[in-house]
């Protein structure tokens, strides 16, 4: 089950959003409109269907607004952006080739729970390894057929800017109230 590809929904809102750190001129309380909008023929809306009016960047990751992560994907270039940094970060199920649009930021990508774990230990470390849950494999004799090695990764994600998501994630005054 981890393994097959599905829409990741909000959970990949924090890696849009680390894109959007590193590249646009943002901070934590920055302040973003999640007020009612139009993006070419679409209103993206909110998933309480409500509106929260100004508030800061922190605020709107840390309560899963839909319509700031919309923002930030446009703000970042669209998914032309957004599509080569995820699949950077492993998200094989991300393709080139398919149009997500604004909605790849709201989780329209089909990707593994195993492939969005391992994207996830470059916000949790400056030095990420593959997630590998077999630790080792022995035979009925006990002799050892298989141990897992430590495959370290390149960290796409600066150190600073996974700091700065999981400041916003874990802190209970950014969820809603």
């Amino acid at each position: 089950m981890v393994r097959r590809p599905r829409q990741s929904g909000s959970s990949i809102k924090p890696l849009i959003y680390a894109l959007g750190f590193e590249k646009l001129p943002l901070t934590i309380d920055t302040p973003i409109y999640d007020i009612p909008f139009q993006i070419g023929p679409d209103r993206p809306n909110n998933a309480d269907d409500l509106f929260s009016g100004l508030l800061p960047l922190r605020l709107a990751l840390g309560q899963s607004r839909n319509i700031p992560s919309t923002k930030m994907i446009t703000a970042l270039g669209g998914e032309s952006v957004a599509k080569p940094y995820l699949i950077s970060l492993g998200l094989s199920g991300i393709k080139q080739d398919i149009q997500y649009g604004y909605t790849l930021a709201l989780g329209a990508g089909e990707i593994s729970m195993l492939e969005l774990a391992n994207a996830y230990t470059n916000l949790s470390t400056p030095t990420p390894a593959e997630i590998n849950p077999i630790l080792e494999i022995r035979s009925r004799d006990g002799s050892l057929i298989y141990q897992k090695e430590v495959v370290k990764k390149p960290n796409i994600i600066k150190p600073g800017i996974g700091y700065l998501i999981w400041k916003v994630l874990s802190d209970t005054a950014n969820r809603i109230v």
